[in-house]
Order: structure tokens, then sequence, then C-alpha cells
């Protein structure tokens, strides 16, 4: 159970908006009560064919069509402030595809002016060694506004020996918060 003032789509809800209801859902967004929203997008909710690099797969997702019309009607309201992506687990994408595609996906959402929020919420055992992790972590914060890394997973896996040399290295690429 949400507060009625929080917005949400699930995805049966999503399957069933005509172009007509994802205009209807997002007027609720824009009546001019917000100044803007943020999009919290758990790529879990695609389809299973379309995003098999997920713990827990989805029949009947959401295809990449309806995903490119609800996303793309949200940014042309251009109220969108910002978009986290969430849920991805790159132990079942070994040929890294779909992160390409999640990075790209990102990086036009900042084309159209949201700000991306990254939090690498570190879980070591889903990656096939370090190299990769850093590897995919330079890759998100080349499009990443606001990185909320953790000093304990940076110092280990990038040797910084301070929050403020996390901060550092981050710089000009987000803005970055360490937390303890």
């Amino acid at each position: 159970p949400y507060p009625a003032e929080i917005m949400r789509l699930d995805v049966k809800e999503a399957h069933a908006l005509a172009e007509a209801g994802v205009d209807q859902a997002l007027a609720r967004l824009t009546n001019g009560r917000l100044e803007g929203f943020w999009i919290h997008f758990d790529v879990d909710v695609l389809d299973d064919e379309t995003m098999p690099a997920v713990d827990y797969r989805m029949r009947d997702g959401l295809s990449f069509t309806e995903l490119k019309r609800l996303l793309g009607a949200a940014f042309d309201t251009g109220k969108v402030k910002g978009m986290t992506l969430t849920i991805y687990n790159p132990n079942l994408d070994p040929q890294r595809t779909i992160a390409r595609n999640l990075v790209a996906a990102l990086s036009r959402a900042r084309a159209r002016g949201a700000r991306v929020s990254f939090d690498p919420n570190l879980r070591r055992r889903l990656w096939p060694d370090e190299a990769t992790i850093r590897e995919a972590q330079e890759a998100l914060y080349a499009v990443t506004d606001i990185a909320l890394p953790s000093f304990d997973d940076e110092a280990s896996l990038w040797g910084d020996r301070t929050p403020e040399a996390t901060a550092g290295r981050l710089a000009g690429r987000a803005q970055a918060r360490c937390t303890p």
C-alpha cells in the first residue's frame, strides 16, 4: 500500500496504457502542482526475453516499444528531473550487451535533461572479477550526475585512502557523496 500522493505504475497498468492512458497518467504529474518528477525504473519489469539479466524475471513484462512509449512521453513533458535504473545482475549478462544498452539509455535520458544518479551498491559476488566491476563503474560514472558510492566499497575496489580521495577521483564525472 502506497500513499495516495505517490503515483506509481505496475506492469499490468503500463501494458494497459494506450497512448491516451500514458497522457492521462502524465497529466497527474504535470498538472501544475509539481515542478518535476523523478523516474525510478527497475529493469526487472521488462519482458523476460528482453531483460534476462535480472534475478526476478518477468514473463509478459514490458517490451522495449512500451518502455520507449512510456519514457518518451514522460521526457516530452519537460518535467523529468532525474532517473534511477536498478536491478541489473551482471552475471546474467556475460557479453555485457544489456549493460551497454542500459548505459546508452541513461545517456539518452541525460541528453533530454534528466539527472542520472548512480548508487554502485556493490555486490562483488555478482561480478566475475574486479576489472569488470571497474569497467562497468567507469561507464556508469561517465553518464552520472549524482554518485552515491560507499567509501568502503570504493576504497577496496580503487584503493582510495579517504572519502575525499574518492570524491576527488570522481570529480568532473559526477557529484559524489561518499558514505561510510
